[in-house]
């Protein structure tokens, strides 16, 4: 029995414009990343760092809470503080500073960095706080070097998955030089058939493939519209 060779996928396109629409979304995070900063370390658990940021915006603030709790236990006894309403004024204040931070949390991740409705941005994803990394040494809320390769694999690359697809945009590919070998030699002059104009159409439309739209998981039926679109330009130049 023949053994199936895997595919190795091969980089169709890579769009390093539409990462930094992503990227450069982070502006409109700041104002809250730093308020969150300011509230975590007013709970007196250590400066922020990256783990505890991520453990913020993905799990929430409940173990983080519970181990401040417990650290204001530990300081009231260790301060031989017995009086009940003295320990509920720390208690209180402690619930204050936790709901504040929950506060920022919650603006950080109902955020949208971008404007959907504009048309400049179609297609371009928002970017998320878990995309976000914060570097203690420099003091930086970035987007680093890991965060954008995931962006680049997840949003903006199209690859060529199978041999069917391959063939498919070898064939595309073909369909481009025959069309700009024909439109060199013939100087415009045939411009007036609607075939043509067709076929020129179609390849401003659909053969330019961007990891923006995502346009590879269409790559077959490309193809076959792009037939489709040949036999009109020969019908239309008999």
């Amino acid at each position: 029995m023949a053994v199936t060779k895997e595919f190795k996928r091969i980089l169709l396109d890579e769009d390093k414009k539409h990462l930094s629409k992503i990227v450069n979304q982070i502006e409109k995070f700041r104002p809250l990343l730093q308020k969150l900063k300011e509230k975590f370390e007013g709970l007196d658990l250590g400066m922020l760092t990256d783990e505890v940021y991520q453990e913020l915006v993905s799990q929430g603030s409940k173990r983080l809470a519970q181990e401040h709790l417990k650290n204001l236990n530990a300081q009231c006894e260790k301060a031989g503080i017995t009086s009940q309403i003295i320990k509920e004024g720390f208690y209180k204040t402690s619930q204050d500073q936790i709901n504040q931070l929950n506060d920022v949390l919650g603006k950080l991740k109902n955020l949208r960095p971008i404007d959907i409705s504009s048309a400049t941005n179609f297609n371009v994803p928002a970017l998320r706080p878990t995309d976000i990394y914060y570097s203690q040494k420099r003091d930086l809320f970035m987007v680093g070097p890991e965060q954008k390769e995931k962006l680049l694999e997840k949003y903006c690359r199209v690859y060529i998955e199978t041999e069917k697809e391959k063939t498919a945009v070898t064939a595309l590919e073909n369909l481009v030089k025959a069309y700009n070998e024909f439109t060199s030699i013939t100087d415009g002059s045939l411009l007036r058939f609607y075939g043509l104009k067709s076929l020129s159409s179609f390849v401003v439309d659909h053969i330019e493939i961007n990891a923006g739209n995502r346009a590879a998981n269409n790559k077959v039926e490309v193809l076959k519209e792009a037939k489709v679109k040949s036999k009109d330009l020969v019908l239309a130049m008999v």
